[in-house]
């Protein structure tokens, strides 16, 4: 197996990210809570009442997509 094919879903949303496709809510939604919590961002995300699922993604950890 190719890593292009191991990391179709990766690759599909990089080049979506670079093409004029408007941004999707959810990262919007991340830059909104990050923007908010400024320079507290890894100490606030803790605090928040979010799954540890939701936390990663506001903390920008990969999880294999680009949104």
């Amino acid at each position: 197996m190719q890593a292009g094919q191991r990391h179709e879903d990766f690759y599909d949303s990089l080049f979506a990210v670079w093409s004029n496709t408007p941004r999707s809510l959810v990262h919007l939604a991340r830059c909104g809570v990050r923007a908010a919590l400024g320079g507290m961002c890894h100490a606030g995300v803790a605090q928040l009442p979010l799954p540890p699922s939701l936390q990663r993604y506001v903390l920008l950890e990969p999880e294999g997509v680009l949104y």
